[in-house]
This record gives C-alpha cells, structure tokens and sequence, in this order.
C-alpha cells in the first residue's frame, strides 16, 4: 500500500539519522497519521521530539530504544498507548499531553526512571494503581482531564515537587496525599471542591497552592500550619470568612481573594513547550463575584512578606488597620467591593492613599483601644473569677473573656481559647490549691500562655498570676511578681492590678499593636 508525501519524509529523516548515528531525533509539524516502523532501529537515540503530528497511535515498540531518555508525544491524536511502552525503562521525562487518552496501560508503572511526567489535556478519567510505581516523579501534570478520582498510590511519589490537578472534576483527594512532604506547587484549580482536602495539612513545604475556581466557603484553622506558602490563589470560590490563623503565613507573598478584570494563572510548571501553547491560554474572564467576604480578621496584619493582595469582587466596606503595617505591600485590590466612601475615595486616588487611611484609622483605633484579658481558672473557682469579670465590665477600658461568657453552642472550644490567649494582651492565672491540682489545668492553658508570654516584648507584663487561697504557686510560674486576691488585701490587690493593665495598655498604645 503506498504511502503519503508526511510518511515518505520522515523514512527519509529516519535513515539520515541511522546514517549519522543521531542521538537526538525529531518529526514535529509534519502531519503524520502514522509513523514508520524503521524508527526503531534509531537504537542510538537518547531524544525523540513527535509533537504536533496527527498520530493516532504508535507501533509496537521493540524495545529496541532502550537507551532513550526523553519522549515527547504532545499535540497528537493518540487513542491508546501500546503496552510495549513499559519497555522504554531508561525514560526520564515522557509528555503526551494534548492528545485524546481516555486510558493508560498499566505498564506505564515499568518506567520507574520517570522524573517529568506530562499527562495534560486528555480525556482521562481514570489512571491506573500502577502510577505509584513511578517513585523517582519531581513533576506531574494531569491537568485538563475528566478526573473525578485519584488512585491512593499517588501517595508513594514522595519525591514530588510540583503536581498539577487543574481543571478536573474532584470532589476530594486521596488521603495518602499527605505523604507527599516534599510538594511545592499544587494546583487545584477548577474542580469541584467545596472543603479543603484534610490531606494538605501535612504538605508544610508547599510554597503555591492554587485552589481557584472551585465551591470553598472557608478556610480551616489548621491552614495555618502551611507556614512556607508564598503564593495562595482562591478567587472565584464562596469564602465567607478566613480564620485568624492564617497570620501563621509569615512567608506569604501574594494572597488572590478577587478578581480584576482578568485573572492571570501563573505557569509553575517547566516541560519543554516552546512551540505549542495549550488549549487553555491562562487568562481566565469571569464575572466580577470573586468570594463573599464581608470582613477580614486583623490577623491578617501579621503577613509581613505580603506584597500582593487581591479583593477585588467581594462584600467588603471597610478592611483591616492593621494593613498599615505591611511595609512590603505593593498592590492591593478592591475593586467591585461595596466599600465605605473615605476608602473608596482612597483607593481611587492609589495605594499611598489607602495607608494613609489605615493609618489615620489606627490613630482613632488607639484612642478608643481597650486591653484584652484573658481570664484563665479551673470551674471550681467560677464563682470568684466571674465577680472579677463583671468588675473589669464595669471598668468600661477593659475587654475580660471567660469561657462562660465568650463561647457560644457549637464553638470549637479548644480552638477558641487558643486564639483567645494568642490574641490576648494580658492573661490573668487564677491560682488555687484546687485549679494547681486539676489536671491538664497548668499543663495545657497555663503552658499556651507561657509560649506567648515569651513572644512578647521584653519587660511588658502578660502573664499575671493571682492567687485565691494560700496555696504554692507553681514552680514554673515563680519567676513571675503574683498577687493575693483574698482576705483582706482583696481590694488592695485590685487596685494595683488595675494600675499594672492600665501600664500595660498604655504601652501597647505608645507602640502601636495594630493586630490586637
């Protein structure tokens, strides 16, 4: 049967390069629906570049091209893979993106040489278990496919770094991704999330996670202990509200909460397409409903490394003075937000502007500043603690929290009180022969507070132990001045109790705390 013009070229390159013993071997752009079986007498070839043909299939390999080391196969028309394909044992980076596989053979697991795999644009809806045999993979790529769920092997490519998922139709990841510690790029975009997998907690080396484009209404309080992120993309989700604990991303650079007019994904993944872009051009227009926050936690303030901040499309009138404080921050979004006029007035007028507003907030903030108490006891000694909260009420400067006050029905308790005492300007231990003996009393709320008290600033007061009875004040709190509230110098003791939180408000107010 004869062959057509395409098919005739490439048995013409083939035997030059038997000719020259090539190593390094390419048909790209030539229009070939088929290619010729003297391809696999290139034994020598270490690079095989077949991009942007019409191949719906390739022969059977021999294996004879067991020296190659990188495959490409992008931009084609293939169907199936053969199973021979497994034999290709030396292959370090193999991309058949932009193809039409709908399937791949399991001896796909035989190339355990793989560190770049690139499975993009396809019509994949399954991978198989065999995929977790590829151990050496720093880079996969399986976005664009019709994925709704991922093998539990994928959690035995610990060598991982980047992994793209990107518009797929995921409802949720295997847990074995937790094992994956050494990932640094995630992408998640454009799936069907509507929580954050409880699986990324455990990937604190993750420096981009991009989980655009999906159902998330919040953020959990363990996303905190991502503390290496520096790029967070979540626009176009239903985020109504973010946890205090994202102040733990001290390293975060760029925060995407909005939109602008467009949305540009940055590229974190590196195979070698020059040539060809993809089906997707990474501009992405959607309407100006990015999320639905109406206020951001003050908390916010303590992302020091923050130089981009994206609002931009949500229910925000005012936001945080704390901001003033980002010396890095050099864009910030807030367009198509329903803001107050001062601050719409400023942000029209630019960036400047706008710290000139948070700062003259601050300044108003100071003014009227109360000073957090954290109230610390055992229940047995409820009754004395709460006549000391209703007095501190009645100071009017003074903002007591007592679990039996503050936390309301289906609260996490235990995760209250922790952003309670961090956000505390001065923790008050009530100490009693009865709360010193309870167990997990000193151990667990008295510890929390004796962490944060070393974070302070050297010589202000945050810890104040107050003893209700002659009991022993524990060891480890004896190198703080405690006081008496009992008997007769119950009244003298408040008096110098308030005279210390007023010195310490006072010195929270000359320094400026603005994320209390």
């Amino acid at each position: 049967m004869p062959h057509d013009q395409p098919y005739l070229q490439a048995e013409k390159k083939i035997q030059q390069a038997l000719r020259s013993g090539a190593t390094s071997f390419e048909l790209c752009s030539m229009n070939l629906t088929e290619l010729p079986e003297s391809i696999g007498q290139l034994t020598q070839l270490l690079f095989l570049d077949l991009r942007a043909n019409r191949l719906t299939k390739i022969p059977e390999l021999p294996g004879n091209l067991f020296q190659l080391r990188t495959l490409y196969l992008s931009h084609n028309e293939l169907i199936t893979l053969p199973e021979s394909l497994g034999r290709l044992t030396q292959l370090t980076e193999l991309d058949l993106s932009s193809n039409q596989l709908t399937t791949l053979p399991e001896s796909l697991g035989q190339l355990t040489k793989l560190t770049k795999l690139n499975l993009s644009d396809n019509q994949l809806t399954i991978l198989p278990e065999s995929l977790g045999q590829l151990t050496k993979l720093t880079e996969l790529n399986l976005s664009d496919n019709q994925l709704a769920i991922l093998p539990e092997s994928l959690g035995r490519l610990t060598q991982l770094t980047n992994l793209n998922l990107s518009f797929n139709k995921l409802t949720t990841l295997p847990e074995s991704l937790g094992q994956l510690t050494q990932l640094q790029m995630l992408d998640l975009y454009d799936n069907k999330f509507t929580s954050l997998p409880e699986s990324l907690r455990y990937l604190t080396q993750l420096q981009s996670l991009d989980m655009s484009s999906n159902q998330l209404t919040l953020l959990p309080d363990w996303f905190g202990q991502l503390s290496n992120l520096k790029k967070l993309f979540l626009v176009w989700n239903d985020i109504k509200s973010l946890s205090p604990q994202i102040k733990n991303l001290h390293k975060l650079e760029e925060l995407v909460l909005g939109s602008g007019d467009y949305y540009y994904r940055h590229t974190y993944y590196s195979y070698k397409e020059p040539k060809y872009s993809s089906n997707h051009t990474g501009f992405r227009l959607r309407p100006s409903h990015a999320n639905q926050l109406r206020e951001l936690p003050n908390e916010i303030g303590n992302l020091s490394a923050l130089r981009i901040l994206s609002l931009g499309g949500n229910k925000l009138t005012d936001i945080p003075f704390s901001l003033a404080q980002l010396d890095d921050l050099e864009i910030l979004l807030l367009n198509d937000n329903p803001l107050n006029p001062d601050l719409a007035e400023a942000h029209i007028k630019g960036l400047k502007a706008v710290k000139a507003y948070l700062r003259t907030k601050v300044a108003k903030h100071q003014e009227k500043r109360t000073l957090k108490v954290f109230l610390c006891h055992a229940s047995q000694d409820k009754r004395i603690v709460h006549e000391l909260y209703q007095k501190f009420v009645a100071e009017g400067w003074i903002d007591p929290w007592l679990d039996a006050k503050k936390l309301l029905p289906g609260q996490d308790w235990q995760t209250e009180i922790r952003n309670a005492v961090e956000t505390a300007d001065n923790v008050i231990i009530f100490l009693s022969n009865t709360s010193i003996n309870k167990d997990g009393f000193v151990q667990k709320e008295l510890r929390l507070a004796k962490d944060i008290a070393l974070e302070k600033s050297e010589g202000s007061v945050f810890l104040i132990p107050l003893r209700l009875d002659n009991c022993e004040v524990p060891r480890s709190l004896q190198i703080y001045q405690w006081a008496d509230y009992f008997g007769d110098e119950q009244e003298q003791t408040y008096s110098k109790l308030l005279e210390s939180l007023k010195l310490r408000l006072e010195d929270i107010k000359h320094k400026k705390v603005y994320t209390k």
